[in-house]
């Protein structure tokens, strides 16, 4: 068991923060993903924490006040059966867990879901990696859209919070891939759920010692940008320009919204506090809909992007116009959230 991060989880169940730990179980990974390097670190054959020492490192967490524990590993699900019975025997210690795993892995495994539902799991990292099928055959990703859509449905079906791994942007990005990406995430109502940096800047890693960051060096894919707050080059001007306003809303505001965001969650956990029933009143829906839109923004941002880029080509959008878009939306959400608290 190696722990990765310590941290805080919010936990929508209970609305309050508890004290988290990111954890990796196992060692190696039977997948070959194109942009990883994992199996060649650490070999294909996955071995796990034995038993006894996991559920004596979850405790010994535990009593250190660690009350959430994040599972990194893509293959959790394989040892589920193992982690199922710790917890099973934990249960009453109040421990809340989330995990990730890989669309094959989820799908494979989900009867365990129903049970780890009851033994506390939040929320699955699930990796969906992109949702065009192009690009999950040249990332050699063994999965399909239509996967992906069941393992959704799989989670929605049992109300447990869906987050994603993706990557959004690379040197081969087109402006459909884009607007199929969001078309996806509409469809199955993931906008907003995952934070918007989570997605919205993400960018494939190409300075790591990968295959796939071997072969575009090979092909001389992976160039220098001439601008530098973008990673590389992307070959489509219009995904750059789109990727390069992403950046610039959050680096000029992602300060801002997660203020805003922080106070909404402030505002949550005082209304939990005066009423546990809350989220069926009018004032609880109020809250509900101020914090969706604010959630909701950064995705309308860039489909907004998206569709100005392909109507009006590169170098259209102005600092200017950017600034007061994105200053008008949340100045307008903060003024709500302001309204919402003095009426309280």
């Amino acid at each position: 068991m190696k722990i990765i991060r310590e941290g805080v989880f919010f936990d929508y169940f209970s609305d309050r923060y508890l004290k988290s730990v990111q954890l990796r179980i196992s060692h190696g990974c039977g997948e070959n993903c194109f942009f990883c390097n994992l199996p060649e670190k650490e070999g294909n054959e996955v071995s796990f924490t034995p038993y006894h020492e996991l559920k004596e490192g979850i405790i010994r967490l535990w009593e250190d006040g660690i009350h959430h524990f994040h599972f990194l590993d893509d293959t959790f699900l394989l040892y589920g059966k193992v982690v199922e019975k710790i917890l099973k025997e934990l249960e009453g210690m109040g421990i809340t867990f989330s995990f990730a795993s890989s669309v094959k892995n989820l799908i494979k495994n989900q009867k365990i879901l129903t049970s780890f539902k009851v033994l506390g799991l939040r929320n699955v990292m699930l990796g969906i990696e992109n949702s065009n099928q192009d690009v999950l055959e040249h990332y050699q990703i063994n999965t399909t859209p239509m996967n992906q859509e069941y393992a959704i449905q799989i989670l929605q079906a049992l109300r447990i919070q869906v987050q994603l791994k993706y990557i959004l942007f690379e040197p081969l990005t087109t402006i459909d891939h884009l607007k199929k990406d969001m078309e996806f995430l509409e469809k199955h109502k993931l906008l907003g759920l995952a934070p918007y940096s989570d997605i919205l800047t993400s960018f494939l890693d190409l300075e790591e010692d990968t295959p796939i960051g071997r072969d575009y060096r090979k092909r001389q894919l992976y160039l220098p940008s001439s601008d530098l707050n973008l990673p590389y080059q992307i070959i489509e001007n219009e995904v750059a320009e789109v990727f390069k306003w992403t950046l610039y809303f959050d680096r000029e505001y992602g300060k801002w919204w997660n203020q805003i965001y922080q106070h909404l969650i402030e505002l949550r956990m005082k209304l939990a506090r005066e009423n546990s029933g809350w989220m069926v009143t009018n004032t609880g829906q109020e809250l509900m809909y101020i914090t969706l839109h604010l959630r909701l923004m950064p995705y309308d941002f860039i489909k907004a992007l998206i569709s100005a880029v392909k109507s009006h080509g590169v170098g259209r959008i102005t600092n200017l116009e950017i600034r007061r878009q994105c200053e008008t939306k949340l100045l307008e959400i903060e003024e709500m959230s302001k309204e919402f608290e003095r009426k309280m």
